[in-house]
C-alpha cells in the first residue's frame, strides 16, 4: 500500500481523540481484504442522530453532543485525507448504541 503515513496518522489520531471523548471504551479493527484494507474505530458512546452522521463531514459543522473544544475540521479535513489516498470515510451511528467511524484504502500495485 502506498500513503502518506504523517497523514494516516492524524486520521487515526482524529478518530480516536474523537471516540475517546464520547465513550467509555474503544475498539480498533483493521481488515485486510482483497482490493482494500478497512479500519474501524469502534465505540461504546451515546451515539448520534442522522443529521449529526450526514453533517460532521462538512467544515465548521459541530454535533449535538459534542464535549469540548470542536472546531469543526478535524472530520472533514480526515475526509479529504482518505479520499485523497484513494479511499472512502463515513459512519455508523444510532443514538444509545455508540459509533464505528470507517475508513477503507486501497491496494495499489502488486499489493
Amino acid at each position: 500500500m502506498e500513503c502518506d503515513s504523517q497523514y494516516l496518522e492524524r486520521v487515526l489520531d482524529n478518530l480516536i481523540g474523537n471516540a475517546l471523548k464520547h465513550a467509555p471504551w474503544v475498539d480498533i479493527a483493521i481488515e485486510a481484504r482483497t482490493e482494500e484494507v478497512l479500519v474501524q474505530v469502534i465505540d461504546g458512546g451515546e451515539g448520534m442522530d442522522e443529521e449529526d452522521c450526514k453533517g460532521i463531514w462538512t467544515l465548521g459543522y459541530r454535533a449535538k453532543n459534542r464535549k469540548g473544544k470542536s472546531t469543526g475540521i478535524g472530520l472533514p479535513y480526515s475526509k479529504l485525507i482518505v479520499e485523497a489516498h484513494g479511499g472512502q470515510i463515513g459512519v455508523r451511528s444510532a443514538l444509545g448504541k455508540g459509533s464505528t467511524f470507517y475508513f477503507t484504502l486501497p491496494w495499489k500495485g502488486d499489493g
